[in-house]
């Protein structure tokens, strides 16, 4: 019996060890804080101009880059979302924020915004003559309306009047119906209570970013399917332009629709007169 009572204790020491090392790697495991593994995936949204790695591909270290307004840049990975579509595009990404092996942001991105581009619609150098040049001073604005819009202003709204005739025709029909004139309304907003700019739309969640101008200047977009009112905001200081399109007649397509959107793609902000 004595013979067997070393290798018995020495069982029992071995045993004890093997124990203790798995209640410790127990204990490690549901000690973990949830919290802290949370941190290492977030959800995130980033805006900036997306751009290929071409053959420059690590697995797992992204595919493409975003490059920020400040120049700093993020890797991507496309989840859902196909990337190659938007290269060279300003957008905005949501998607899940960690890091690739190489210690570098990587975010796998789930959806994709684009900026809407206004700049689609273009004058005909033959249509030039039919152009003036709008500008304000006390509004601080400048833009291209056409001749022969009727203008009334407030201290704080400008309101264009587009002549319905230039609005839709008539065709075979004997009779010419009435036809209300479409209307393009500006008014400027005081945004006292620091109020969101997609908010100036009248419908925040329907709105998109818009780069708007020869500038490129951040504003927002919506349009009222149903309507065909079409809604621009873009801000100053402390003041909220929104430019408002209300077509006469939407029944059919509306020609001056195309006005509005050289309007906007024109649009501009000048020095303020005192």
């Amino acid at each position: 019996m004595k013979r067997f009572l070393p290798v018995f204790i020495l069982f029992l020491v071995l045993f004890s060890g093997y124990v203790l090392y798995t209640q410790r790697g127990t204990f490690s495991m549901s000690s973990r804080n949830p919290a802290q593994e949370e941190e290492e995936i977030k959800d995130v949204r980033e805006m900036g101009v997306i751009s290929s790695l071409g053959s420059i591909i690590v697995p797992g270290s992204g595919t493409h880059l975003l490059t920020k307004s400040d120049k700093t840049t993020i890797l991507l990975t496309g989840l859902g979302a196909n990337l190659d579509e938007y290269l060279q595009k300003n957008v905005e990404i949501e998607g899940r924020l960690s890091q690739s092996p190489s210690g570098k942001q990587l975010i796998q991105v789930l959806r994709v915004t684009p900026f809407e581009a206004t700049s689609t619609v273009t004058i005909d150098p033959k249509e030039a003559q039919k152009w003036e040049t709008f500008r304000d001073e006390s509004f601080g604005m400048t833009f291209q309306q056409r001749h022969g819009w009727d203008i009334s202003k407030t201290t704080n709204t400008i309101t264009f009047t587009i002549p319905s005739s230039s609005a839709l025709s008539c065709g075979d029909q004997p009779i010419c119906p009435a036809i209300p004139s479409s209307t393009i309304k500006i008014e400027r907003v005081l945004n006292s209570n620091d109020a969101s700019l997609a908010s100036f739309t009248g419908d925040e969640k329907a709105s998109t970013k818009n780069l708007i101008g020869p500038h490129k200047l951040v504003g927002y977009k919506r349009t009222q399917s149903d309507k065909g009112v079409t809604t621009f905001v873009v801000a100053r200081e402390k003041y909220v332009f929104v430019l408002t399109y209300t077509p006469g007649n939407f029944t059919t397509y509306d020609p001056s629709t195309n006005d509005f959107f050289s309007l906007i793609t024109s649009f501009d902000f000048i020095p303020v007169k005192n």
